[in-house]
């Protein structure tokens, strides 16, 4: 089942196409409807092998603060940054010729 999985993933059209055809034929010898089918095996697959859960919270990610070249703001992240960008940043609003 896994490499019929990985074909309808990482294959042309052609095998995408016979890999689903695939498991609608098994679900459909199955009595159930293919996401029927699908569920019931990830869930399967779950079961026989949990995920190992973390013990502890993963520590959060700290970033340092971004500073704007034009103006010297300072953002907390990249995205910040670039929404203060173009147009909104004051000193480049004031260097452009009207």
């Amino acid at each position: 089942m896994q490499a019929l999985l990985d074909q309808v993933l990482h294959s042309d059209c052609t095998r995408q196409r016979n890999a689903l055809s695939s498991i609608g034929y098994r679900a459909q010898l199955a009595g159930t409807t293919p996401i029927a089918f699908l569920r019931a095996y990830f869930y399967a697959e779950f079961q026989a092998n949990p995920l190992a859960s973390p013990t502890e919270p993963a520590a959060p990610v700290e970033t340092s603060p971004v500073k704007c070249g034009s103006c010297g703001k300072t953002f907390a992240t990249q995205t910040a940054l670039n929404g203060h960008g173009e147009a909104r940043c004051q000193a480049r609003l004031q260097r452009q010729p009207r």
